[in-house]
């Protein structure tokens, strides 16, 4: 043996950074993925009670008291291998560690709707966390959401969401209706399939006007290796043909007869499934011939031909309003009837039904597309008026059409939605792929006729607004979310006619199928979340707007600035620092807190009068709604509830997440009926932003907030519904530095020959010639001493080496921790 000193030029320390991988899902089956705090757990470890098991054990109160009773007992030439045994015994009979076992997993949480540990960590994540890491992540740390939308169409295989659902926008006198020439441009992503393997997909629509236009989503050729439709094409209908339900149009373009005519196609699977695509459906009487074009992402999809003398005397895409024209009435001879102006455009579905006014029918029975306008619609909706001066209550007031039908839903996701009176140009395309609108005047002067983005815009008309599920009021919504629901009664109800203004006209849609009403009867205790999607409309409304994951356009947010007429309109699109910043919809301050007095938000005593005030609450929302919010009036919280927050324990990355790698799912949206599933990612700079397509993703569209160091994800966006209450899956990769220390110890020339072990003998280290006479001595281990010669590491190697006078070399020994 041999000892020396080592200095520090023979240390030297360093790290590798790792990047574990970590996998954790809950859902209503359980959870995978949990972490356990102690990793080398062993069944050998064993809980000590605190009391004996077996009274006659030498009087012992614990089995450590007996162990050391059999230790004295033994030394003192007493024991016996009975003794043994049954401390033995004793031992395999005791339960394993309870402490050992435990686990964490990753917790997802809302703000609760009382003050509580949940309240004070979501103000400690906007109020510290978010300011604290925002010069490092920028605007992904505020208490907001980016402006980008898409309107999403979808139905179920059962009666979760209902099919006849659909956005009404009023067209009085034909103004959506082009005249000359046209062109349908607009974005969409095929991004659900038919339910069943080998099944079909039903053909759904995206623009119609009764006897002029339609527009719709049917399936293409292709399959994929499951059996799914993951093909489609676009169809075009036009003029009558327009009045044939889009699912019983031939797609055999050559051999189409009246009234199917006028039917036209893409060419096949020239969409494809989940993938955003660019869509231009052009035609004018005078360019080639009076051929139309689809062009599908800049490149012609197929041709058609329309000649001007198909259309009215005006050129447009409908007969003259009021023409009398041959309708056949089943088993009855020809008759004349009276068309009806186009007075709707349907978005989202197709219309079957009258537009007419038969002589054979009294006044009363005759339907119109109108009649969706009528006066008890603009009392409830807030939708315009086509019968003044006749008021809603009126006895005999307008109702809505007796006979209609909507049995063509669209399935899939769109947005910027426009309509021309002209004939669309390669580079204007080209332009509009890419980015919006530069400005919105120039663009209507230009013959933009209809535009839905969609934006969320602060201004709506006056409507019937929920107070609680049990009560309305009349006003207009300034924000994504019924704020009298959420901060009242805890309730969630997504503002849709703020997400879907037509731009042009100013117009507001009505939302058929898509809203809910009063609920006049209570029929036990529930929670406000449960009366409201209890109701297939509302669920199918608070999914109809979700992020944008579409990465190939950047919108023109200065449209919203152009749009409005005072900056109170831009009031909502600020960061939390009060600055403006078009494309963030801020969630901070949602209620106007200097209007309440100070003193009603400070007490919750029995019998108080804040409690007098506050009415409907989450324990019960069926009573009249009070002078102040309940939620808010507990908490004095004034910003969105509408979150999820997702929190994981270092255990799970160890020093920070890597950045690029956390992904979070939630595949099935609440209400949806597990058609929607929603993935998000973060885009290494502290936002989180939807991941669902194929292609170039949206990026820099927030939805929510990652802190890397903190393990926390925060999604902001109230368009998703409860994300991740009923499942969510999280993958995610960990930073964790693994610290090395190298050490090089000599073996110098001369040194580390002999040794004093008194079973040495000299031997030849082999039987070469020329090792004959060279001493030598083999090295087993090293020891490392601290400066009082305690060893505190050791190194043993497999196999000794032998070490010569002559030789020279270094030991390297590395530790890890």
């Amino acid at each position: 043996m041999s000892l020396f000193r080592l200095d520090k030029s023979y240390f030297d320390g360093f790290k590798i950074l790792t990047k574990p991988s970590r996998h954790f899902a809950s859902s209503s089956t359980g959870v995978t993925g949990a972490v356990r705090v102690f990793p080398l757990t062993s069944l050998g470890n064993k809980e000590v009670p605190r009391e004996a098991a077996d009274d006659e054990v030498l009087l012992a109160d614990s089995l450590e008291d007996y162990r050391h009773s059999a230790i004295t007992a033994f030394s003192a030439g007493a024991g016996s291998y009975e003794t043994a045994e049954k401390y033995m015994s004793l031992v395999n009979s005791t339960g394993e560690s309870v402490k050992l076992k435990k686990q964490v997993e990753i917790l997802r949480f809302e703000p609760s709707f009382k003050f509580t540990s949940d309240t004070v960590r979501k103000r400690v994540i906007e109020d510290v966390l978010f300011p604290y890491y925002r010069g490092q992540y920028g605007s992904t740390c505020n208490w907001g959401f980016t402006n980008y939308q898409t309107l999403n169409f979808f139905t179920t295989e059962d009666d979760t969401v209902p099919q006849q659902s659909v956005m009404i926008y009023p067209a009085s006198s034909g103004s959506y209706r082009p005249s000359g020439s046209f062109s349908f441009e607009f974005y969409v992503n095929p991004r659900y399939q038919d339910f069943q393997r080998n099944g079909s997909f039903h053909a759904g629509t995206l623009f119609h006007m009764s006897s002029s236009y339609a527009v719709s989503l049917v399936s293409g050729s292709s399959r994929d290796i499951n059996g799914y439709i993951d093909g489609f094409r676009l169809l075009l209908q036009l003029t009558h043909s327009a009045e044939v339900p889009p699912s019983s149009c031939s797609l055999d373009m050559g051999s189409l007869t009246s009234p199917r005519d006028y039917v036209f196609s893409s060419s096949d699977n020239s969409l494809t499934y989940n993938t955003w695509h660019h869509c231009c459906i052009r035609w004018d009487n005078n360019i080639q011939n009076s051929t139309g074009s689809f062009v599908v992402d800049g490149e012609e999809k197929g041709t058609f031909v329309v000649p001007r003398s198909a259309l009215d005397v005006t050129g447009s895409l409908q007969r003259t309003p009021n023409q009398f024209v041959l309708r056949h009435g089943g088993a009855t001879p020809l008759t004349k009837v009276k068309l009806g102006p186009p007075d709707a455009l349907f978005i989202g579905n197709f219309y079957e039904g009258p537009n007419s006014e038969d002589p054979r029918a009294g006044e009363d029975d005759n339907d119109y597309v109108a009649q969706f306008f009528n006066p008890l619609a603009h009392y409830k909706d807030g939708t315009p008026n086509f019968y003044y001066p006749i008021t809603w209550d009126d006895n005999d007031c307008p109702q809505d059409p007796d006979d209609w039908r909507f049995n063509h839903p669209l399935n899939a996701e769109v947005h910027e939605l426009k309509i021309y009176n002209r004939y669309r140009l390669d580079n204007e395309i080209m332009t509009s792929s890419m980015s919006g609108i530069e400005n919105l005047k120039k663009e209507v002067s230009n013959g933009l006729l209809f535009y839905v983005p969609p934006f969320f815009v602060k201004n709506t008309r006056t409507r019937q607004i929920f107070q609680t599920p049990f009560q309305a009021a009349g006003g207009s919504t300034d924000d994504p979310f019924n704020v009298p629901l959420s901060f009242g009664v805890g309730g969630h109800y997504l503002n849709l006619e703020n997400f879907v203004k037509e731009f042009v006209r100013d117009k507001f849609p009505r939302l058929w199928f898509l809203s809910g009403s009063t609920i006049e009867d209570q029929t036990g205790w529930k929670s406000c979340n449960q009366f409201l999607f209890t109701t297939a409309s509302v669920r199918k409304r608070n999914l109809t707007i979700l992020p944008n994951d579409n990465g190939r356009f950047h919108p023109n947010f200065d449209i919203l600035r152009q749009d409005v007429s005072s900056s109170s309109g831009l009031s909502l699109f600020v960061d939390d620092m009060g600055v403006q910043n078009l494309s963030l919809v801020s969630l901070k301050n949602l209620l106007p807190t200097g209007s309440i007095g100070e003193g009603l938000l400070g007490t919750e005593s029995p019998g108080s009068i804040s409690e007098a005030l506050e009415g409907a609450s989450p324990d019960d929302p069926s009573v009249p709604a009070g002078a102040i919010l309940t939620i808010y009036n507990r908490t004095r919280d004034p910003s969105s509830n509408e979150i999820a927050i997702f929190d994981a324990s270092n255990l799970f990355y160890g020093n920070k997440i890597d950045p690029y790698t956390y992904t979070l799912k939630d595949t099935a949206i609440t209400g949806s009926g597990g058609r929607v599933s929603i993935t998000l990612k973060d885009n290494g700079r502290g936002g989180l932003y939807r991941a669902d397509a194929t292609g170039s993703l949206a990026q820099w569209n927030s939805v929510g907030t990652l802190l890397y160091d903190e393990g926390i994800a925060v999604v902001k966006t109230p368009l998703l519904p409860r994300f991740g209450v009923d499942q969510f899956d999280i993958t995610l990769k960990g930073q964790q530095n693994i610290h090395m220390l190298r050490l090089d110890v000599p073996a110098e020339e001369g040194n580390l020959t002999l040794s004093e072990n008194p079973t040495f003998e000299s031997l030849l280290p082999t039987d070469m010639p020329a090792d004959k006479n060279t001493e030598f001595a083999y090295i087993t281990n090293v020891n490392l001493l601290d400066e009082n010669l305690n060893i505190i590491c050791k190194s043993v190697f497999s196999q000794p080496v032998v070490k010569r006078v002559n030789d020279r070399f270094v030991i390297r020994i590395k530790l890890d921790f």
